[in-house]
């Protein structure tokens, strides 16, 4: 059986296993701060105003630059392990699964990721919202997940088959993690085994070919523009949905009351 097969097939067992599921959701605290105060003002403000106060704290460049580099840096730990003895590959697996997660957690300070019921950024769900082209959480107050909302939109605006970029990079991240800690929990196959082996090719090359230049051409914009007037824009539209969404739930809720007095 060939490796490229193997990983097909493990890909999408691991792809099968996180379907079908409901994203936890939580409220946050009505006015943690200052910016969440503004998050909540925002759509009867100015967008633009919003971004610049953002900014401060939001900087989407510096964090794909983290990204990049932890990255970098987790792929080089599948080639140190390949030169380690058998007695030091389980500690050396367990710093790998930690790093994994922390890719994860990084790359959700660039994407809206929720939040599943273990409280971990949640890509399945990321996943789901894609193919439903359902990227806004309606009920977000703060300012940095409205800033990573409408990143997001400028992400999947970057290429016509940006979604499908995104999706293939967090299918790889996801299974190298599984991977990982099927391995740490010491009931690995072989075929998982080898797997493991053949993982920082797939994770680097899906990054450089599919991520990269997603996040790339998002930051620099076409013809270089500037990314807080298109995330000013971004918002705006946003908040047009958002009023026009309520606008059809206030409708709806009215009609069947004036039904039953008719």
């Amino acid at each position: 059986m060939s490796p490229h097969y193997v990983m097909l097939s493990l890909l999408a067992a691991f792809a099968l296993s996180a379907c079908a599921h409901d994203a936890v959701r939580s409220d946050a605290p009505p006015f943690a701060s200052a910016a969440d105060q503004r998050a909540l003002r925002l759509c009867s403000g100015d967008a633009r105003d919003f971004v610049r106060d953002a900014k401060k704290t939001v900087d989407f460049e510096a964090r794909h630059q983290d990204f990049d580099v932890h990255i970098r840096r987790f792929v080089g730990g599948f080639e140190v392990r390949k030169r380690l003895r058998a007695d030091q590959i389980a500690a050396h697996d367990a710093r790998l699964l930690a790093e994994a997660e922390e890719a994860i957690v990084l790359l959700g300070r660039l994407l809206p990721f929720e939040m599943d019921e273990a409280g971990k950024p949640d890509m399945a769900d990321f996943t789901d919202r894609i193919y439903f082209d359902q990227i806004d959480i309606p009920n977000a107050n703060d300012a940095d997940t409205v800033m990573r909302i409408a990143f997001a939109y400028e992400a999947l605006d970057a290429f016509p088959d940006a979604g499908r970029r995104i999706i293939r990079f967090m299918a790889d991240l996801d299974l190298a993690r599984n991977l990982l800690e099927i391995q740490t929990s010491g009931n690995a196959t072989p075929t998982e085994r080898e797997a493991v082996r053949e993982m920082p090719r797939i994770v680097l090359e899906t990054y450089e070919e599919d991520l990269r230049p997603v996040f790339e051409t998002a930051i620099s914009g076409p013809y270089h523009t500037d990314l807080s007037s298109r995330l000013a824009g971004r918002i705006s539209r946003l908040c047009a949905e958002r009023a026009l969404a309520l606008e059809i739930e206030a409708k709806s809720a009215k009609d069947p009351q004036e039904s039953r007095h008719e």
